[in-house]
């Protein structure tokens, strides 16, 4: 995640807004940190995203399994 901070609250936000759910938590902390490292740069988000959807949609859908 590089040299990248990311506001505190921001971050105690998603944790109680995530309710428990680790994957939903991770997930989202992810794509703040990925966004604030390409901030103000073009990137090629879209498949940066699917990259992250596709990994966290797998982890969610193990957890589930159980």
């Amino acid at each position: 995640m590089g040299d990248v901070r990311i506001n505190e609250r921001i971050i105690k936000g998603i944790k109680e807004c995530s309710e428990g759910d680790k994957i939903i938590e991770n997930f989202l902390i992810d794509l703040i940190y990925e966004e604030a490292e390409h901030s103000g740069k073009w990137w090629k988000w879209m498949d940066k995203y699917e990259e992250k959807i596709e990994r966290y949609v797998d982890n969610w859908s193990d957890a589930n399994d159980n």
